[in-house]
Formats: C-alpha cells, sequence, structure tokens
C-alpha cells in the first residue's frame, strides 16, 4: 500500500465488495483501506458497517474521506471508544428487511501494523578514496522508505575499506517518529577502487663502461610507487641499447644490477594494485665509453731499399693493441725513413677506440 501523506479531498459515500474482506469470516465493524487507486487520490479510507449476513454480492456501505495517514491516526485514538459505544447503543442493519442487530467489532489495534515504517533499499556502488576507505551515509540505500512520522535510518555497515572490495551485503534499519515502529531491508554496497597507483622513478643517469667492458652494471633504479589499497605487481621493461625485460612480476621488482649496453637504454616500469589500475613511470640510462683502448707496441727493425729509403705501417709497430668497445684506427709516426735515420729511431704508434678514445706507446 502506498502510505504516502495526500492531500484531504472530500467526504464521499464508499462500497467495497464483501470479497475484498471475506478471508475475515466473520461480520465486523472497521475501518479498511481501499487499495484501489481513482483519478482524484492515491488511496482513501472507508467507515465500513458490515453485518452477519455473507451473500457474495454483499457491500460494504459507509462514508469515506481522503486523510494523511496521520491525521487519521490521531482521529481514530479520539474517536474510537465513542464509536464503539454508539454502535453498541445503536445498532444497524443490513438491509431494511434484516432484524439482526449483532455486530462483530474487529479492535483497530489489529490494524496498527497498517502504520509501522516500510524500508525499501537500493542498491549503490561507491568508490574507495586515497586513503583506501570510504563511509556512507546512514541513509545512503534508502530507496524511498516509508512511514508517517520523521523518519531515521541506521545501516549496519557504513565504512569500507580495501578489504572490502566486491560486493557488501547491508542492512538498513528505518524508524518511525510517529509510532517507533522499524523495519529493515537489505541492500548490496559495491566498493570499488578507481584510484591509480603512482610510481616515480628516479632520474636518468649517465655511467662509463665498467674496466675492461663495453657495458656497464647499473644500480640506483629502484622506483618509488603506491597507492590507497597497495600494488601487487611491478615490472620493468628495457628498449633502445638494451631490450630486456623483468624476469618476474612482484611488487619489490627492480631493474638495479641489470647490465646495461653502450648507449641510451629507456626503463619503464609498470606497476598494477589489486583493482587492476595500473601507473607507468620511465627513465633513460645512457652508457658512455670512457676508457682508452689499450696500447702495445713493439720495437722492429726494417732494411733500406737500394734508394736509400724505407716505410712502415702501424700494424708493423703494434704489439696486440685492444678495446672493449673496439678499435677504429691506428697510426704510426713516423712511418718513412732514410740513409739519414740509419740507427734506432722512436715512433709513436697511437690508438683510437670506436668511441673516440685513444692512447699511444
Amino acid at each position: 500500500m502506498n502510505y504516502r501523506h495526500i492531500t484531504p479531498y472530500l467526504f464521499k459515500t464508499q462500497c467495497i465488495d464483501y470479497r475484498i474482506i471475506r478471508e475475515k469470516n466473520i461480520p465486523f465493524f472497521g475501518f479498511v483501506f481501499d487499495r484501489k487507486k481513482s483519478p482524484f487520490v492515491e488511496s482513501h479510507i472507508i467507515l465500513s458497517i458490515k453485518y452477519p449476513s455473507r451473500r457474495k454480492n454483499d457491500r460494504l456501505c459507509g462514508i469515506g474521506a481522503t486523510f494523511t495517514i496521520a491525521q487519521f491516526y490521531h482521529a481514530m485514538k479520539q474517536i474510537y471508544l465513542f464509536l464503539c459505544l454508539l454502535i453498541s447503543l445503536s445498532g444497524f442493519t443490513n438491509n431494511p428487511g434484516t432484524s439482526n442487530n449483532n455486530i462483530s467489532r474487529i479492535n483497530i489495534t489489529e490494524y496498527a501494523n497498517a502504520f509501522v515504517a516500510a524500508a525499501n533499499c537500493q542498491n549503490i556502488t561507491v568508490q574507495l578514496d586515497a586513503t583506501g576507505s570510504v563511509t556512507i551515509a546512514e541513509d545512503a540505500v534508502n530507496n524511498g522508505s516509508l512511514g508517517v512520522g520523521t523518519l531515521t535510518f541506521d545501516t549496519d555497515i557504513t565504512t569500507f575499506t580495501c578489504s572490502d572490495l566486491g560486493d557488501n551485503t547491508v542492512v538498513l534499519t528505518v524508524t518511525d517518529s510517529f509510532d517507533g515502529s522499524t523495519d529493515t531491508c537489505t541492500a548490496t554496497v559495491t566498493v570499488v577502487d578507481n584510484e591509480n597507483p603512482t610510481v616515480t622513478c628516479p632520474g636518468n643517469i649517465t655511467v662509463s663502461t665498467d674496466p675492461g667492458n663495453c657495458t656497464a652494471v647499473v644500480n640506483g633504479l629502484n622506483p618509488s610507487n603506491s597507492d590507497n589499497c597497495g600494488v601487487v605487481l611491478r615490472t620493468w621493461t628495457l628498449s633502445g641499447a638494451t631490450s630486456r625485460t623483468s624476469p618476474g612480476n612482484g611488487p619489490g621488482v627492480t631493474a638495479s644490477g641489470q647490465v646495461f649496453n653502450l648507449g641510451v637504454t629507456t626503463v619503464t616500469y609498470y606497476v598494477e594494485d589489486a583493482a587492476g589500475n595500473s601507473g607507468t613511470c620511465s627513465l633513460t640510462v645512457t652508457v658512455v665509453d670512457n676508457e682508452a683502448p689499450n696500447v702495445v707496441c713493439q720495437d722492429i727493425t726494417i732494411q733500406l731499399d737500394n734508394n736509400g729509403n724505407a716505410s712502415i705501417v702501424s700494424g708493423d709497430v703494434d704489439g696486440g693493441s685492444s678495446d672493449a668497445c673496439g678499435i677504429a684506427s691506428l697510426t704510426v709516426t713516423p712511418s718513412s725513413f732514410t740513409c739519414a735515420d740509419v740507427g734506432n729511431n722512436n715512433v709513436t704508434l697511437t690508438v683510437t677506440d670506436n668511441n673516440g678514445n685513444s692512447a699511444n706507446c
């Protein structure tokens, strides 16, 4: 039944079929709620009179009017005893030819439950905040609960955290101040987490190759990450001069300690929380070669030709020079000799690696 307060309309005679109340199986005097809607009002109350005859076509007639429930209830309390006395003294008949004056009355308290609070719930979805919690109002799941007086609401669970992600059943208790009646209903509170985790990478870094190598083991690449519900997965990917992916995906996975090739490598971190929200950050690791080649010279003896001339190349005096990143060139000076140079002569071998570093002997 719709318990909404309605504006008093017009007093008018009302009749309803006996079948509406035949389940009582007794003659009665009382108040009946007509649940049928009319073009003018949503519901009305009928003061009706019925005698022992139970012919199926009997109709209950009386004076009906529309009231607010509160108005009706207060008036009832005031006139109930008077009506009972009046009916007992006066007597009524169902039809003009009927002399049976027996009247059975149903105490108005039988209809007390018509005025109790009627709880009505709705399912809601709530979002965890940056701290990983959310608190709902006591009436957050209320969906038009009904009553006569002022309604108060009490939801058994109002605070939710990361451990409550998903569907949670709550119970709403509605109390009507008019008569203190209560009613309950259940609702589903779906807790979601749409907060993306944050991940912060260290700044870009430049390192030199390790001695004797054209690569570098790089440390200090740990990112910092946070999330309202905690990070459960972290991976890294290397691209550029070095190409590699993390072998694991735990929340503490780091690219620190990895071997980086000469050149620029981009390190990208990916983090994810339990709700599937994600975040990324990246930095570059630049490995440079500042190590000079290892130059090895060897002494040689040459013979002047018939014209008194001789020449050498760098390879003649190179005794096995090397560089981890590769040798680009070798030069020797001087490289030409004449009769004036007979004897010992100092020459210089210069070795240049692929990255412009050079050394000589």
